[in-house]
Order: structure tokens, then C-alpha cells, then sequence
């Protein structure tokens, strides 16, 4: 099972942000690839990664840039997510730049 919650986070002067909360219960160890975010992507270091309109920050995790089938200009963020048996949690933070 999966659950997926977004709630705003409060943040620092004028900006919005955005705290997403990924809940797993797996039957068993398991390897997941989740797209995180779609777009012109920069990685600004290995735990952040911007567009023009967002930036989100990952926990440390392996992660891969690759373009979309329908646009090589457009990419995608992929994590790697090593599920364990039972209970685990995934926190994001998306920041909106605009």
C-alpha cells in the first residue's frame, strides 16, 4: 500500500512550499523507481534539483535524468527507492519559484 500526502510547509518571507509525505507498506523488500519532477531540470547538488518554477529537495537517494519520450529537451527526475518489508516513510519538499 501507498499514501501519498502534500500539506504547505511554512517557509521564510514570501515563498510557498510544499511538503510531500510518501507512506509504504510492502509485504516484502522491494526496489521502486518514482518520478519526483518533469521539466527543464538542473541539478543544483545531488539532493536538489530546479526547474524554472520549483525547486525540490530529495533525501540522499540514486537518482537518474532521462528524457521523455515526447520531448528529448524535457526530462525526467527518477528515484530509486529501496522499499523494506512493513513501515517506511519518503519526505520531498517542493518549493515554488513563480
Amino acid at each position: 500500500e501507498t499514501e501519498d500526502r502534500s500539506v504547505p510547509a511554512e517557509t521564510k518571507g514570501e515563498g510557498r512550499s510544499l511538503n510531500r509525505l510518501l507512506r509504504f507498506d510492502s509485504p516484502k523488500a522491494q526496489t521502486l523507481w518514482f518520478r519526483a519532477l518533469t521539466g527543464k531540470i538542473d541539478a543544483e547538488s545531488k539532493t536538489l534539483f530546479k526547474t524554472p518554477e520549483l525547486r525540490l529537495t530529495i533525501p540522499a537517494s540514486t537518482t537518474v535524468l532521462r528524457p521523455t519520450a515526447t520531448d528529448p529537451n524535457i526530462v525526467e527526475l527518477l528515484l530509486r527507492l529501496e522499499i523494506p518489508q512493513g513501515n517506511s516513510t519518503l519526505g520531498l519538499s517542493y518549493e515554488l519559484l513563480r
